[in-house]
């Protein structure tokens, strides 16, 4: 394991303190187009109950819109960029097999949904590079095709709430299939286990306006203690 299993019950027990305060003004920090846009995204994928079979571009077009509201993409001389749309929507449609086979996928995930979704977090590109971190990008876009299975990773929030931000690029460059790992672990230990637990599942009834999933519930409880 990346991440000790002793840290993971600290941090959920950690969140199950979280006061209604802590999480308004945390999840306050985040107004404007990047609330209005998620939403936007989410409303596009609610609406597609069961997955078309060809890939739906106006979703991908909404998840696009979002993802420089969420930090991606920075003009000028910058390494935080995206690629154009054909690119990304050309992952997309890549990944679109696994996706349509995890569109209505519950939990826990069986194997063969976990390769599922490796293949399409390996598929995807969010960035205008492939050779930095991909995870928080890749996340973010799953987040809005996937959002009962996914959660979000934010290297400043969600790294750091678990320790592993300082060392992260180290391990990324020198340990093979890091990100994914890293990934699916989060997912495994904590996100899939956070909405069940008795410590934190009170939150999963909240309504506010970043609470669009269990996952992002998760996240925002990370966020209000980050």
């Amino acid at each position: 394991m990346i991440i000790s299993p002793d840290v993971y019950a600290e941090k959920l027990t950690l969140l199950g303190g979280t006061t209604q305060e802590m999480i308004d003004q945390a999840t306050g920090l985040f107004s404007g187009p990047s609330v209005d846009l998620h939403r936007w995204a989410v409303e596009a994928r609610q609406s597609l109950v069961s997955p078309p079979e060809d890939p739906p571009e106006s979703l991908f077009k909404a998840i696009f819109a979002v993802l420089p509201a969420w930090g991606m993409h920075r003009m000028g001389a910058s390494a935080t960029r995206m690629p154009d749309f054909q690119t990304f929507a050309a992952s997309l449609q890549s990944a679109w097999p696994d996706l349509k086979g995890l569109w209505r996928a519950g939990l826990p995930l069986t194997g063969d949904q976990w390769q599922q979704l490796e293949r399409a977090f390996r598929a995807i590109q969010a960035r205008a590079t492939q050779d930095g971190s991909q995870i928080v990008s890749r996340s973010k876009v799953l987040l809005h095709l996937l959002p009962c299975l996914c959660a979000p990773i934010d290297r400043e929030y969600t790294l750091s709430f678990f320790g592993v931000k300082t060392i992260h690029e180290y391990r990324r460059k020198t340990q093979p299939d890091y990100e994914w790992r890293l990934y699916r672990e989060l997912h495994e230990r904590f996100f899939h286990v956070a909405p069940t637990d008795e410590r934190t599942r009170r939150f999963m009834e909240r309504q506010g306006l970043f609470d669009t999933s269990a996952m992002k519930i998760v996240d925002n409880l990370i966020l209000a203690n980050t």
